[in-house]
């Protein structure tokens, strides 16, 4: 079916979901939405019909992406091995922090809304007392990278 929708593009696999790797939730559903002509051609001609997501649902799931993108970049990020990463986290909070609350404002369906909201919320609960951690705060300080 991808090769009828998609002639020019290497047909692409769905990706599961890795109960280990949060990320792989947003693979996922990056890769549904990416195919998501040939998945509703190829649902409609099934043995075993099975229920195509609501147009709602389709509208969510880019609005999740781009609520879960800024984690996986971060993620990545801090997981190099070649920065100094503890010096990173007030600023990457911050980043992040700005990013959420920037979110709220391009985010329409209800269910991307309550995800940012409830993200944010726990996201400012989690970090709410780094700023006042002394290595965290002497590290950022030193680090030439935020003078």
């Amino acid at each position: 079916m991808q090769e009828q929708l998609r002639p020019n593009q290497k047909p692409l696999k769905l990706q599961m979901d890795v109960v280990t790797r949060w990320n792989s939730t947003l693979d996922m559903i990056e890769r549904i939405c990416l195919l998501q002509e040939p998945l509703e051609a190829s649902l409609g001609i099934l043995h075993n019909p099975v229920e195509n997501l609501l147009e709602a649902e389709w509208q969510t799931l880019p609005e999740i992406i781009k609520i879960l993108k800024p984690f996986k970049q971060l993620t990545e990020e801090m997981s190099s091995e070649r920065k100094v990463t503890v010096s990173m986290i007030l600023a990457s909070t911050e980043s992040m922090l700005s990013i959420l609350y920037n979110l709220e404002t391009n985010i329409i369906t209800d269910t991307g809304k309550k995800l940012a909201n409830k993200i944010l919320t726990e996201f400012k609960i989690r970090f709410k007392n780094c700023y006042r951690h002394p290595v965290l705060s002497k590290a950022a300080l030193l680090d030439p990278r935020f003078k």
